[in-house]
């Protein structure tokens, strides 16, 4: 099992069809005795299927989430939600046992981190307000248990603070960039800018950027880590020294010379920002223990997943639901959700 499974959905589909609701035993998965019944994982991608957002952006980026026969689910999307599924029941056990609660607080910070896992603000507000709730929950339950294993505390109050202090990490640069071979013509135009010539024509007409000279040189925005790893660190260096609607001097970059206009700096509102602070406070090995103390938990639990849904693996130390080879004939005449 990977931390994404418990984080979010990776969503790897297939031609395959799942599996009726009816034909087959009620439970889609045992974990320690708790059942994950047929309705439950039935609706839990139903609830997916409905957010039309959601679906377009699964779609654009692998494909359809439904299989061969007319309205039914694929296998392997199938398999993913109920690993899903088996992930989050083996965290709510394990903070049982460890006899923590989620309170208020926690769930609170796990709004925004729920909303960026599922496509951000406006796609996660397209789910139903009971699924809303539901995801909220389960990254509430990943924060609490991940927090317990880095021994950090994970409240409001000490995302604000980390926030207020650092404000510079996240403040956007939005910037607009002249690129030239040489430092000789990237002075010229610089003089030329320097005695009242508009950037962004400067740009359109001698850039050699051909991914945006005809759009003026925007770049658009970013935090300067992003510069860093997309334009490496003298642009950097020359983007954060500026002032809004101030031009850079010539400097080489990694394609070339550059002149950099800032256009404006907004700073990432905090709800935002709270999925990378997490990140931070909670350190960066506090991932890989998580995962780690989930795989063992899992190894020394009991976990039944129905064979007409698939088989349980726990092969090289990852726990992972794989969908069946090849679905029976009443399978796929079996469940028929609404598609949206």
């Amino acid at each position: 099992m990977k931390l994404r499974y418990l984080r979010e959905v990776v969503l790897v589909v297939g031609a395959a069809v799942t599996l009726s609701a009816c034909s087959v035993a009620p439970y889609a998965a045992k974990v320690n005795g708790k059942v994950i019944t047929q309705s439950q994982l039935m609706n839990e991608m139903n609830s997916m299927a409905s957010n039309k957002a959601f679906v377009a952006q699964i779609q654009k980026s692998q494909g359809s989430i439904y299989g061969s026969g007319t309205g039914t689910f694929s296998s392997k999307f199938t398999a993913q939600i109920l690993n899903r599924r088996i992930s989050i029941t083996l965290v709510d056990e394990a903070l049982s046992r460890l006899h923590l609660k989620i309170s208020p607080s926690v769930l609170s910070v796990a709004y925004p981190m729920a909303a960026s896992a599922f496509g951000g603000t406006a796609v996660f507000s397209a789910f139903s307000k009971s699924y809303q709730a539901q995801l909220i929950k389960d990254t509430a339950a990943v924060n609490a248990l991940e927090a317990h294993l880095a021994g950090k505390q994970l409240t409001p109050s000490s995302i604000n603070s980390y926030y207020n202090h650092n404000i510079g990490s996240f403040t956007e640069y939005c910037s607009s960039e002249i690129l030239v071979p040489t430092q000789a013509e990237a002075s010229t135009l610089a003089t030329k800018i320097a005695k009242g010539a508009a950037f962004p024509a400067v740009a359109s007409k001698y850039s050699k950027d051909t991914t945006n000279a005809a759009n003026g040189g925007v770049l658009g925005c970013g935090l300067l880590s992003q510069y860093t790893s997309a334009f490496g660190p003298a642009f950097t260096s020359a983007v954060s020294s500026l002032g809004v609607n101030q031009v850079s001097k010539p400097f080489q970059g990694i394609k070339g010379w550059y002149l950099v206009d800032v256009t404006s700096k907004p700073v990432v509102p905090e709800a935002q920002a709270t999925p990378t602070i997490v990140s931070q406070l909670l350190g960066s090995k506090a991932g890989t223990q998580l995962v780690q103390y989930v795989q063992s938990f899992a190894k020394a639990s009991n976990i039944y997943v129905n064979p007409a849904f698939g088989s349980l693996s726990l092969a090289n130390g990852q726990v992972a639901v794989l969908p069946p080879s090849q679905p029976s004939a009443t399978a796929q005449k079996g469940f028929f959700p609404t598609p949206s």
